[in-house]
């Protein structure tokens, strides 16, 4: 039922419960996955009122083979969502019929899940997912942590009013291209953005342009340089490299 007030909707739903209720129908409210069950209950349909949920975890990011009970009237497949480091695989598991029961084994290179099917009249699952509280406590301590180093101070005992922000970026646009630079009158303060994990290494240009290796030290999401510059480039990559320009403006 689609309407633009959520009331109205509600009574053309009790009012469709009430006529099909009277013919000897039963009737199931869908919330979630409502198309997929909606076209499931087309007539012809080859799997009609038969769902598909799915199962997910962070665990499952290296699965070995899986194994079923019954493979004949339980479709099982693998499937995946997202991509890179972020990927995550998905199990889908189909009954071809109502009132069926088998076990399904998942395999793991960290566990094993085991798990039991029943596929009812009415009743189904649309989704199974697992989560792990020592995972899901490092995984927020490691965000607390980042936190607080985005939010270390370029160092200390610095005072506003002696800051000269007289600096400009050039060059390519990678993620870790610095948001600014600037200096205290003794050291030179280089800010990336939150979240960086890359590290490239700065290099002092010269009046002729040669190139020298600068020491600096990393405190928090700043490059910390002891000592006042001109120019300087972060480079980093060798085919492709990415080299970000730093320039005092006079």
């Amino acid at each position: 039922m689609r309407h633009e007030s959520a009331a109205a909707a509600a009574e053309q739903v009790l009012e469709l419960e009430r006529v099909l209720h009277g013919r000897g129908f039963a009737t199931i409210r869908e919330r979630l996955n409502a198309v997929e069950s909606w076209l499931g209950s087309l007539p012809g349909h080859a799997y009609a009122n038969v769902r598909q949920p799915v199962i997910q975890t962070l665990n499952l990011a290296h699965m070995m083979p899986l194994s079923a009970g019954d493979t004949v009237r339980w479709k099982v497949a693998e499937t995946a969502s997202g991509s890179g480091s972020h990927q995550r695989p998905h199990v889908l598991v189909k009954p071809t019929a109502a009132r069926l029961v088998t076990n399904l084994v998942i395999a793991t290179d960290r566990r094993v899940y085991h798990v039991e099917l029943q596929s009812l009249d009415a009743a189904y699952m649309a989704s199974v997912s697992w989560t792990y509280p020592e995972e899901e406590l490092a995984f927020r301590r490691s965000v607390v942590a980042g936190r607080r180093a985005e939010a270390t101070p370029a160092a200390d005992g610095i005072r506003p009013e002696e800051l000269h922000f007289r600096y400009r970026i050039l060059g390519d646009r990678p993620a870790w291209r610095p948001v600014r630079a600037f200096d205290d009158g003794r050291r030179v303060f280089i800010q990336f953005p939150p979240g960086t994990t890359e590290a490239p290494p700065l290099f002092l240009v010269g009046p002729e342009g040669e190139v020298a290796l600068v020491n600096y030290r990393i405190r928090g999401s700043y490059y910390v340089v002891d000592r006042l510059f001109a120019v300087a480039e972060l480079r980093l990559g060798t085919d492709d490299q990415a080299v970000v320009r730093i320039e005092h403006r006079s």
